[in-house]
């Protein structure tokens, strides 16, 4: 694989837009790419699958289609793919890291994929206290205010929480958490505004 991460960032960002928008097809499309584009594109569906559970949190139903087209979009993209079948014996080499690296919680015992293994408690504090207040304080506020935060704003947080909480075991989730953190503080901003929160959102800011 050619590996641009900062293009798979991008991709799954464009596709959080069409998430936002409910396009479907355009979402399949940005999948099928993220598969091209990136090693473990399952990422994707894992994370519209939390969003939509945390959209239904709002009092919307469980939407699966949009999972449906992400997941279709990624598979279509590994077997629709120029070194198929390797693109997909290579995801499962990618879980069996995975698996390893979750389950053993040592940087010894992954020796491919090194970038896997897991922080410390102090290590990832340091390296993202910033990040770990805003969604401490983005959850407070949501929770105090959950009338107020639509679906999109509490599927977008509950999305920046799974990532969040995926960083502590493999460190490569940051690349997700922390765009995932800023959009769902500006949707819940939003929100809040529009729902004659502002002085909410003018506390939790000052």
């Amino acid at each position: 694989y050619v590996r641009p991460h900062v293009l798979a960032i991008l991709i799954v960002l464009a596709a959080w837009h069409t998430l936002l928008r409910g396009d479907l097809r355009r979402l399949f499309v940005l999948s099928f790419l993220l598969s091209w584009s990136y090693s473990f594109p399952l990422v994707l569906p894992a994370l519209v699958v939390v969003y939509a559970a945390g959209s239904a949190a709002a009092g919307a139903r469980f939407d699966w289609r949009p999972a449906a087209a992400a997941a279709g979009g990624v598979l279509a993209g590994l077997v629709i793919h120029p070194y198929f079948p390797h693109s997909l014996e290579s995801l499962l080499t990618y879980l069996q890291v995975i698996r390893i690296a979750a389950l053993e919680r040592s940087l010894a015992a992954v020796e491919l994929g090194r970038e896997l293994a897991p922080y410390s408690t102090r290590g990832f504090l340091q390296l993202h206290l910033p990040m770990s207040a805003l969604l401490a304080g983005l959850s407070l506020s949501g929770w105090l205010t959950v009338r107020r935060l639509g679906g999109a704003a509490l599927g977008t947080l509950a999305a920046a929480w799974a990532a969040f909480l995926g960083a502590w075991v493999f460190p490569r989730f940051v690349e997700y958490a922390a765009p995932l953190c800023v959009l769902a503080g500006a949707l819940a901003a939003c929100d809040l505004l529009r729902g004659g929160g502002r002085a909410e959102v003018e506390a939790f800011a000052g």
